[in-house]
């Protein structure tokens, strides 16, 4: 019995041999190489560099034992005479005239200097004008601690050198209390010798990148809270700040690629540990030009594709010229398979020639049998079928109904439009549900000739949203009419109290809860008192009227300013770490706007890029409509959201009060 002449046979043969060939040679083995050269060649160069500039803070540590020690103790000896002498008494001492006493003692005011440092870190009187009022605490935790032990302990310390900022240059600093404790009398003095050995070490770091091929620029960067180049004037944009702040905090090193003036720069970040008494941590930046090596690669690469594009037009070919031999019992079967297709099961493949197509044709054929077969049993089960698709669009419309019975419940708590409009007299709501019940809602009640209104997010919306939101609505319902209280923060402690004792969440771990931003106005002495779950509160003002009570937001405006009252950082319901709420007391004026809100606004996914649209430009918009009466501004945020969200779904309930006085 002749073997069957299999087409997997054949395209093994004709197709995927030289596939291997060229894909194998050309790419594997070129391309990939020459890359990997490459990369290996960078890296050891770059490593060469770091071992030299380690080598040379070795020899600054050395250079500069000598120096160090010689002034260690005239530092001493003129600490301690400004202590027990001129600054006994320290009253008036930031006016003293240090350049005075400066004189007197001999010291050299182009060498050596005078600070005097208070309780706060703040520099309040120095011959080195160019520190006056500088905030040594700016700097990080570990200079803080330091200032703060010398005060605790009234020692005399002698710091190491150190790099002065704003020169760059090395400086020894030393520190000692006044008698009475109030104030550091720091004294910082350069060092000729030290800073001949600083210009040498920037000398051979630019030496380095000027001698080394493609090596642009090679920087060594200390200062972790403020980094800068000790060797370069390099400018460091908040990006790399954040960047290298990261390297210092994960002590990895790391690299980037950047284009830059039409050119493909590669920069690799190294970390160094501690290798000089001087510099604990540092990291340093070693750009390199790589747009030749890059350029190089692309062409190895579309030398590649050309090849390739070659040969599979030639494989095109041959598959072809395979294709067209076995082409015709195919098209019959093809035939068969449309006749199957309309209906026609009576209809069986031609068996040709002694192939896979020829077993093909013989398995067809047997599953058309057994389809014929099961196609009668199909018929009978299709009544089945058509019978549960009623039983459940039969329950669909009873769970759509009680839901918009639930949606009427939940309006029904909700406080009328006659109430709000009589309380809230100048006021909109804005409140846009995502589904048919909301998980946001917004509540108004009067109690002492004080108006208390709310918007609450509670966790999730819909069903289970709207389960909460009944929750938060008795709950805010009994602190006020039940517990009588009419201070926001008191009635947010006790709702969270009444939460956890509804939902039983110790006893249950459920974690529902809600964000929620609660007002209380008294029009008789427009005062407002406010309180926030994580919802903070808006307030626009005129231009040329104060808000001390809260951080100005947004400025840009030529009328108003915005401002914000941040809100606790703590949901109601179970959490850790839980405090009492906040109160905020306002003094409000004339023409103010207040908006309070859930996140639904501000998380809604549209624009043209599919983006949030975010709280920055939710302010702006709050800002620009203040010239439209109150009503109108309602309208204005529900076209711009309408507009923004687009065909997309609305993916959160969205509820805004604003109120102008």
């Amino acid at each position: 019995m002749k073997h069957n002449i299999t087409i997997f046979r054949q395209i093994l043969i004709s197709v995927l041999i030289p596939v291997l060939i060229v894909l194998l040679i050309v790419e594997a083995i070129n391309y990939q190489n020459t890359k990997s050269i490459m990369v290996a060649s960078n890296s050891e160069k770059n490593a060469i560099i770091s071992d030299e500039i380690k080598t040379i803070f070795e020899f600054q540590d050395i250079s500069l034992v000598m120096p160090e020690d010689a002034l260690n103790m005239r530092l001493k000896n003129i600490s301690n005479t400004l202590v027990n002498k001129y600054f006994k008494n320290t009253n008036g001492i930031e006016k003293a005239d240090l350049k005075v006493i400066q004189k007197e003692i001999n010291m050299d005011p182009n060498w050596e200097d005078i600070y005097i440092i208070n309780r706060e870190g703040t520099i309040i009187n120095t011959t080195f004008k160019k520190d006056l009022n500088l905030n040594l605490f700016q700097f990080g935790e570990d200079l803080k601690k330091f200032l703060e032990n010398i005060f605790v302990s009234h020692a005399f310390l002698v710091d190491k050198y150190s790099i002065e900022v704003s020169t760059k240059k090395l400086k020894k600093f030393c520190y000692q209390t006044t008698l009475d404790g109030k104030y550091i009398i720091e004294l910082g003095t350069y060092s000729k010798k030290a800073n001949e050995v600083m210009w040498f070490i920037r000398k051979r770091l630019k030496e380095i990148s000027s001698k080394s091929s493609g090596i642009v620029s090679v920087d060594y960067i200390i200062n972790q809270e403020n980094p800068f180049s000790l060797n370069s004037n390099l400018k460091i944009d908040e990006n790399e700040k954040t960047r290298i702040q990261n390297i210092y905090k994960t002590k990895q090193s790391n690299e980037y690629k950047i284009s830059k003036n039409g050119k493909d720069l590669h920069l690799e970040y190294i970390y160094i540990d501690k290798i000089t008494d001087f510099f604990i941590g540092a990291v340093i930046r070693i750009v390199s030009d790589r747009t030749t090596e890059e350029r190089y690669l692309r062409n190895e690469l579309i030398k590649a594709i050309i090849l390739f594009v070659i040969t599979l037009s030639i494989l095109s070919f041959i598959i072809y010229l395979r294709a067209k031999w076995i082409s015709k019992p195919v098209r019959k079967l093809v035939i068969t398979t449309k006749n199957i297709a309309q209906g026609n099961l009576s209809e069986r493949a031609e068996i040709i020639g002694r192939n896979e197509i020829a077993t093909l044709s013989v398995h067809f054929n047997l599953m058309i049998e057994q389809l014929q077969q099961s196609h009668d049993e199909l018929e009978k089960s299709n009544s089945e079928i058509n019978e549960q698709k009623n039983i459940i669009e039969r329950k669909n419309k009873d769970i759509m109904d009680s839901i918009m019975y639930a949606k009427r419940i939940q309006e029904a708590i909700l406080p009328p439009d006659k109430l709000v409009n009589k309380y809230l007299k100048n006021s909109f709501i804005l409140y846009k549900p995502k589904d048919v019940v909301s998980g946001d809602f917004y509540w108004l009640e009067v109690l002492d000739d004080k108006v208390l209104f709310a918007a609450v997010d509670c966790t999730g919306h819909g069903v289970p949203g709207a389960f909460v939101s009944i929750v938060g609505n008795n709950g805010l319902n009994r602190a006020v009419n039940e517990f009588k209280l009419n201070v926001p923060g008191e009635i947010l402690d006790k709702l969270e109290d009444l939460v956890e004792e509804t939902l039983r969440q110790k006893e249950n771990e459920v974690k529902d809860g809600m964000d929620i931003a609660i007002c209380s106005l008294d029009y008789k002495t427009n005062t407002l008192c406010y309180a926030g779950a994580h919802n903070p509160l808006y307030v626009i003002r005129d231009k040329n009227l104060d808000f001390p009570e809260g951080e100005l937001s947004i400025d840009e405006d030529e009328k108003r300013n915005l401002f914000e009252i941040k809100a606790d950082r703590q949901p109601i319901g179970l959490h850790a770490f839980r405090k009492n709420f906040t109160n905020h007391t306002i003094q409000l004026k004339k023409n103010d706007t207040i908006f309070i809100f859930s996140d639904g606004f501000a998380d809604q996914f549209g624009g043209p890029k599919g983006r949030k649209f975010k709280y920055k430009p939710f302010k702006r918009l709050l800002v620009s409509i203040q010239d439209k009466p109150i009503k109108e501004q309602r309208d204005i945020l529900n076209k711009t959201i309408v507009d923004w969200r687009g065909d997309r779904d609305q993916i959160d309930d969205i509820v805004i009060i604003g109120v102008r006085i």
